[in-house]
């Protein structure tokens, strides 16, 4: 199951876990390396994490290049690919998404 949070302006879908009906915090955490980008938009059934951003920074490190990029509510996101998929660059508009399922809901 799932809910959905406001992170900043972006409805994000998130793991439920309990007691978190009363929280006024829920973390996520998502592994660099979960979130997937693409120049088109993917066509996924089901429940997903989908947004447009802007490539702003990106770092090689061998075998990876991570990416900066930032969303529609100014938040930045960081991803990691494998150099054999790292087709962008600065100032590329990209679709970033992941499977909720990919997330650990936290709550304070």
């Amino acid at each position: 199951d799932y809910i959905v949070i406001d992170w900043r302006g972006i409805e994000l879908y998130v793991p439920f876990i309990e007691g978190c009906e009363g929280s006024k915090e829920i973390y996520l955490s998502i592994r660099p390396e979960n979130i997937s980008i693409s120049k088109t938009r993917p066509r996924v059934t089901g429940k997903l994490n989908l947004f447009n951003g802007e490539i702003i920074d990106e770092i090689f490190k061998g075998s990876y290049v991570t990416y900066y990029i930032k969303l529609p509510n100014k938040e930045v996101l960081r991803v990691t690919v494998l150099t054999k998929d790292a087709d962008f660059d600065v100032g590329d508009k990209v679709f970033v998404y992941w499977k909720p399922r990919m997330g650990v809901s936290i709550i304070e």
